[in-house]
């Protein structure tokens, strides 16, 4: 009975953890505001001031580390994608269909998650890069077309720490605990079809 037990110790922090994330977009606003839209650290920020941005940046780090081999394969594509999205939006054609898509990617992301679908690494490419296209023209119209490259650096930074914090978060919390991934990824899959749900 007491080894059962033992498994169950390292929850509580990791929960609180979880939800410290879940409540930090709130805490990053609150800052963005005084910041200039053309410094490094309001593009750090700027990931982290959404809701429907830090569930699927950090959705992605999981399903990575649960189902992707090589696992570095879907949060690799997803910035570098990001970045072009943003650069299209900005320079070239305007995106249609911005917030929907990011819903999807909400509701997508969390049932992977939930399900610890396992897909080739290039399927998983195509996804999540689909998915980074969208969520980079949303960055370039909130941070502005006129905004520096240390603006959209600190952007993609901001993006790559929320996958490296969700890569560890599947390791440490996920990969072992088939019940916390669809508890988790319910609640984020819920999110996006309440997303998606205020749209329509």
């Amino acid at each position: 009975m007491i080894t059962k037990l033992k498994p169950q110790h390292p929850r509580p922090w990791s929960q609180t953890l979880f939800f410290i994330f879940l409540f930090l977009p709130q805490v990053v606003m609150a800052h963005e505001s005084s910041t200039s839209n053309a410094t490094f650290v309001s593009g750090f920020s700027h990931p982290f001031s959404g809701v429907d941005h830090v569930f699927a940046m950090l959705a992605i780090g999981v399903w990575s580390t649960l189902a992707i081999r090589p696992y570095w394969v879907a949060p690799i594509a997803f910035v570098g994608l990001m970045l072009a999205g943003t650069l299209l939006n900005s320079h070239v054609a305007p995106l249609s269909s911005i917030e929907p898509m990011i819903a999807v990617s909400v509701l997508i992301m969390g049932l992977l998650v939930a399900t610890r679908t396992r897909l080739h690494w290039s399927a998983a490419l195509c996804l999540s890069g689909f998915f980074a296209f969208f969520h980079g023209a949303a960055h370039a119209l909130e941070i502005g077309t006129q905004s520096s490259w240390t603006a959209w650096a600190g952007m993609l930074t901001g993006t790559a720490c929320l996958h490296v914090v969700g890569l560890i978060f599947g390791r440490a919390f996920f990969l072992h605990r088939p019940h916390f991934s669809r508890i988790s990824g319910s609640a984020v899959a819920a999110c996006g079809a309440f997303l998606l749900a205020r749209l329509v």
